[in-house]
């Protein structure tokens, strides 16, 4: 992630509660993840 969205990450979460940040941060990483994954494992399938 570049420094440029991981400050936008940052100032979005500094607005949710504390409890909820680390679970927030890691659902929004794997999603990422995942939507980058999803074209390789369909160029993988051919």
């Amino acid at each position: 992630m570049s420094k440029h969205d991981e400050k936008h990450l940052e100032a979005i979460l500094e607005q949710v509660s504390p409890t909820r940040r680390k679970f927030l941060r890691s659902s929004l990483i794997a999603g990422g993840a995942a939507v980058l994954a999803a074209p390789v494992s369909s160029l993988l399938a051919r």
